[in-house]
């Protein structure tokens, strides 16, 4: 889905996906209320295992095309 973009936006995107998690995880996860950092941190993670465990990307993860294929 993300590899027709540019690399550019396709970073672009998942750095906001990863910021979006963080916003989402600071107002919605009870212990993650008032936890900017760890909030972010989490964010962050939550979006690289999405990258990793869906097709998002072929650039890596489950979704990644092997060598000479």
């Amino acid at each position: 889905m993300l590899d027709n973009l540019p690399p550019i936006v396709r970073h672009l995107v998942l750095m906001l996906l990863a910021t979006a998690a963080a916003w989402a995880g600071s107002d919605l996860v009870p212990w993650l209320q008032d936890q900017g950092g760890l909030a972010a941190i989490t964010g962050a993670l939550m979006a690289a295992l999405v990258a990793v465990v869906t097709p998002l990307t072929r650039q890596y993860g489950v979704g990644r095309r092997e060598a000479g294929r």
